[in-house]
């Protein structure tokens, strides 16, 4: 990430570190209940914890590795996702599942998720946001022939 000092950056790779130990502890947990607390046995609902533990790791490890801004938002998004997966669940359901709200590791795994979504939008937002406001739009040549198109004469 090219970020206007060496001070940023410093801030927002420790950002980025510190939500991905985050997420990948999602992706533990998730893969620890699907194993021991017969997560696994529940259609539909077994399958996407076990999908959402290899996920949670794989990007967590991507963009530990990377520091890219647009990777470190994607595990963003995803934690988040997870995050409003578990909300949905213990107030309406979801798949034919409803989680009690006194489940195990229930408010361990929204508090993790919602601090990890936290930490990451503000890493991948900060240098997201020093690119969009660097970022030069590119001119459109107009036709070698020296004709334009009504676009391009109505913003001269």
């Amino acid at each position: 990430m090219d970020l206007p000092s060496a001070r940023a950056q410093v801030v927002v790779n420790l950002l980025t570190w510190a939500g991905s130990v985050l997420v990948a502890g999602s992706g533990i947990l998730h893969f620890f209940l699907w194993l021991n607390y017969g997560y696994r046995h529940i259609p539909t609902i077994g399958p996407l914890f076990l999908m959402q533990a290899i996920v949670a790791v794989l990007l967590a490890v991507a963009a530990s590795a990377s520091r890219l801004w647009l990777v470190v938002l994607v595990e963003a998004g995803f934690v988040t996702s997870s995050a409003g997966g578990l909300i949905i669940s213990i107030n309406i359901g979801l798949f034919g599942w409803q989680e009690a709200s006194n489940g195990p590791w229930v408010w361990e795994a929204l508090v993790i998720e919602l601090a990890a979504s936290a930490i990451l939008i503000a890493a991948g937002g900060v240098p997201a946001r020093h690119w969009l406001s660097t970022a030069r739009p590119r001119r459109r040549e107009g036709r070698r022939d020296g004709h334009t198109g009504a676009l391009e004469r109505a913003t001269r």
